[in-house]
């Protein structure tokens, strides 16, 4: 019995009071007989799915909201497409469709030789291109580092179309290395929510 005394098994009413001593109650001394409300783990499971359902509306929210967020380019910067020629596997025409990069340069002066992909964030369904990239590129021009904002593709999307997209990127940055004042072996990439799960998968295939 797990080391669980059974030291006394009365009935009230519908409901199966038992008195044990131990750690933990003894499932086979409770019996079937234990009803309603008296199961000491239904509290803890419906909290449990309370919990879950709170933290997946949340997340719901959260992913809508970044996908909204879709300013402008700062000024200064340049927006190129990464598949100047046609996007293979397009299935359409429209700028979904056509992924581009968001390219924050750097006066020679206050270049670094380091350069990083900035992948934003939203689920894989939008992108946070806002706060998750123009706004994280300018941090790292303020700190000598040559940017770039990766608007990858996403739904109706599936891998691998947005890590064909991380990897044409980095390609295409480091063929024009000498064009961006940057070393080709000090090119990095960086993201946010889906963009960090893109960038890691990109640094491992």
């Amino acid at each position: 019995r797990n080391k669980v005394e059974c030291l006394a098994d009365k009935r009230v009413g519908r409901t199966k009071v038992v008195l044990v001593a131990g750690p933990f109650p003894d499932r086979t001394c409770l019996g079937s007989g234990y009803a309603g409300n008296a199961d000491p783990w239904r509290p803890m499971m419906r909290g449990l799915v309370v919990v879950m359902l709170g933290w997946m509306a949340a997340t719901c929210a959260m992913t809508m909201a970044e996908a909204a967020d879709t300013p402008e380019p700062p000024a200064g910067t340049t927006t190129e497409r990464i598949w100047p020629d046609g996007t293979p596997g397009a299935l359409g025409d429209q700028e979904a469709d056509k992924p581009t990069l968001t390219i924050f340069p750097l006066p020679a002066d206050k270049r670094t030789g380091a350069a990083v992909i900035v992948c934003p964030g939203g689920g894989y369904h939008g992108h946070a291109i806002g706060y998750e990239g123009y706004d994280v590129a300018q941090m790292f021009n303020a700190n000598g580092i040559v940017a770039f904002v990766l608007r990858y593709r996403v739904a109706p999307y599936r891998y691998p179309a947005p890590l064909d997209d991380a990897q044409r990127a980095i390609r295409l940055v480091r063929s024009r290395a000498a064009e961006f004042g940057i070393d080709p072996n000090r090119i990095g990439i960086m993201g946010f929510s889906a963009g960090g799960h893109l960038s890691s998968t990109a640094g491992t295939h």
